[in-house]
C-alpha cells in the first residue's frame, strides 16, 4: 500500500517555462524524498473542453512560432482587470471539474500551481470540497510578471528575484507571502563537463574538437528566422560549426537542409527536437537564443555566452535586461551585427572572457533544491 503524501503539480503546456520547473521538483522529490512524498505532475487541459485546449496550449504555442507581435497584444489586453478577469473565469469554468477530480483521487495536503490561469480554479475547487490544502504559486517568469499572477493578493508565493518581489511589494502583497529563491533548473545543468568530457561530447555528435562551436537553440520550435540567419552565417563562410536545433518545426528543419546542401556545409549539424539540450550546450562557444527564463539560466550556469536574438514584450524583457545588464551576453537583432559579434566573440579572446567572468561574478545558483525543501518542510 502506497502511503507516501502526495504533492499536485498543476500546469498547463502553454511553453515548456512551466512545465519545465514542475518536472525539475519532482525529480528532486523523486530523488531526496522519495520515501515519504510523491510529486504527482496534472496538467489541467486534459480535462477542458477541445477548444479551450486549443486556444490556449495550441494556440498559444502558434502565436509564439508564427505570430509573436499578436501574442503579444493578447499579453497587452490581458492587463486590463475586465479582460483578464473575463478570461481567468472561462480558464476556471473549463478546468475546476478536473482539479477537483484530481484532488479527490489523490488526497493531497499541498498544491503547486505553475500558471497565472489556474490557481483561480484550484482554489475554488479546495473550497468547494472543503479540503485543507497548503497552495503554493510559482511564478514562472523570473523578472517581469504577468499582473494577473498577483490578482489574488492572499497567495503564497515562490518567485525568483528581488526585482520581482519589489514589484509584487507595490502591489500591496504581503511581505510575508512572498519566498525569493534562485530559478528552477534541471539538476542536469549544476554540472558542467570537463574539458575531456567536452571533446568526447564533440565526437559524438561528429564535431571538430578543434573548432569553436555555435549553437543555435530556441526552444520546442527553433529558433525565430533560423534559416535566415544561418544563410548570413554561411555567406562568410564560418571557420567555426554549426549546431542548429529546430525542434517541431518541420519548415525551419527543411529550410536548413536546403541550405547546408546549397553551400555544401559540412560544418553544420541540424537536429529536430533533441532531449541532449546539456550536452549541445556544454560543446558550444556561443549560444544563438531567444529569452525565455528556462534556456537562458541553462545556459548561464553552463557559463556559456548567450546572443539574444529576439524576447517576448514585457513578459521576457526582464530576462533580456538580466543579461545585458550583468554583461553576461548581447541582445542583437540586425544579422549583419550577429554575424560580426560572433566573429568577434570567437576570435577575441579578451572580449569572450569579459563575458565569461561577469557570468562567473553574477554567481547563479539553481533553486531546485532549496525551493523542494522548503514546500516539503513547510508546516501546513
Amino acid at each position: 500500500m502506497n502511503n507516501k503524501e502526495k504533492i499536485l503539480f498543476f500546469y498547463m503546456k502553454t511553453g515548456g517555462g512551466h512545465l519545465a520547473p514542475a518536472r525539475s521538483i519532482a525529480a528532486e522529490i523523486d530523488s531526496a524524498y522519495s520515501d515519504n512524498y510523491e510529486p504527482v505532475l496534472c496538467d489541467v487541459l486534459i480535462g477542458a473542453p477541445w477548444i479551450v485546449k486549443q486556444i490556449l496550449e495550441t494556440g498559444y504555442r502558434e502565436l509564439q512560432s508564427r505570430a509573436v507581435w499578436y501574442y503579444e497584444f493578447l499579453y497587452l489586453t490581458n492587463k486590463f482587470a475586465p479582460i483578464a478577469l473575463w478570461n481567468r473565469w472561462l480558464a476556471t469554468l473549463s478546468i475546476k471539474e478536473h482539479i477537483k477530480g484530481l484532488i479527490l483521487k489523490h488526497n493531497p495536503k499541498k498544491i503547486v500551481c505553475l500558471h497565472f490561469f489556474i490557481y483561480n480554479a484550484i482554489y475554488k475547487a479546495v473550497e468547494e470540497l472543503g479540503r485543507d490544502i497548503k497552495i503554493y504559486t510559482i511564478v514562472t517568469d523570473p523578472f517581469t510578471a504577468h499582473p494577473l499572477w498577483f490578482f489574488k493578493k492572499d497567495q503564497n508565493f515562490i518567485i525568483f528575484s528581488d526585482r520581482l518581489k519589489q514589484h509584487a511589494l507595490k502591489l500591496e502583497i504581503e511581505e510575508k507571502r512572498l519566498k525569493v529563491f534562485p530559478a528552477i533548473i534541471n539538476s542536469e545543468f549544476n554540472r558542467r563537463l570537463t574539458p575531456d568530457e567536452i571533446n568526447q561530447a564533440k565526437k559524438e555528435l561528429y564535431l571538430d574538437a578543434s573548432k569553436k562551436t555555435v549553437l543555435m537553440l530556441g526552444g520546442g520550435d527553433g529558433v525565430p528566422g533560423g534559416a535566415r540567419i544561418l544563410k548570413k552565417l554561411l555567406d562568410s563562410q564560418p571557420d567555426y560549426q554549426i549546431i542548429i536545433v529546430c525542434g517541431r518545426n518541420n519548415a525551419l528543419h527543411n529550410s536548413v537542409i536546403r541550405l547546408k546542401e546549397k553551400y555544401g556545409a559540412e560544418n553544420v549539424k541540424v537536429f529536430k527536437f533533441v532531449d541532449f539540450v546539456h550536452k549541445l550546450i556544454s560543446v558550444s562557444d556561443v549560444i544563438i537564443t531567444k529569452c525565455g527564463a528556462s534556456t537562458i539560466m541553462e545556459i548561464l550556469l553552463l557559463g556559456k555566452v548567450p546572443i539574444i536574438i529576439e524576447y517576448i514584450w514585457e513578459q521576457e524583457k526582464g530576462n533580456m535586461e538580466y543579461v545585458i545588464k550583468n554583461g553576461m551576453g548581447l541582445y542583437i537583432r540586425n544579422h549583419n551585427t550577429l554575424r560580426n559579434q560572433i566573429s568577434r566573440l570567437l576570435h577575441d579572446p579578451a572580449y569572450y572572457k569579459e563575458f565569461s567572468d561577469n557570468i562567473v561574478k553574477a554567481d547563479i545558483k539553481n533553486g531546485t533544491e532549496a525551493i523542494t525543501r522548503y514546500i516539503i518542510s513547510d508546516p501546513i
